[in-house]
């Protein structure tokens, strides 16, 4: 199994738009694939007590046991925040490293796509999610795929046919690796 997350929980998101568009590249190539949205952590009573591995709640525990360990492949999409990531999607991180951490992260592999309104694509978010997923014992894709000027590649939910003929390649070659 596949897992593609899409980095942030902000309705009508072009990060989710990406993320289903490689969740169909994906089961074109004949792979089962998982599709997660961090709009589901909306829900969750963020606290500190969420960093106790018995405090998890169930929902996201589920996550993790039934979607995230299974799956040895992750496909991230992350949008551009202040030259980083989405709070909401290091939370996420943080959040599961307290429990099953060596389970969920070690020997998986993840391939990260950003996706920026800018011109970089997002890339010091991807160095950035690189150096955190690397200390989690995850072995990030040598090849990042940041998508720039996303209102221009991406309109009506469709990239264009250099942007998506890119993405398709890229993620061709991270299921072969």
């Amino acid at each position: 199994m596949i897992t593609i997350i899409s980095g942030t929980n902000r309705i009508g998101s072009h990060s989710l738009k990406v993320s289903n568009i490689c969740k169909s590249i994906v089961e074109k190539q004949n792979h089962v694939s998982h599709l997660i949205d961090l709009k589901m952590m909306s829900s969750t009573n963020l606290s500190s007590e969420m960093y106790l591995p018995d405090n998890q709640g169930s929902e996201l525990s589920t996550v993790q046991d039934e979607i995230l360990m299974p799956s040895k492949k992750w496909i991230i999409v992350i949008p551009e925040y202040n030259g980083g990531v989405p709070g909401i999607f290091k939370l996420f991180i943080d959040i599961i490293s307290t429990r099953q951490k060596d389970q969920t992260f070690h020997n998986t592999s993840a391939l990260l796509i950003g996706v920026a309104a800018g011109r970089a694509g997002n890339a010091r978010g991807l160095d950035y999610l690189t150096n955190c997923l690397n200390y989690l014992g995850t072995n990030v894709f040598p090849t990042k795929l940041p998508i720039s000027s996303i209102n221009q590649v991406l309109t009506e939910g469709e990239l264009n046919a250099g942007t998506y003929e890119t993405l398709e390649t890229t993620i061709s070659n991270f299921l072969k690796a």
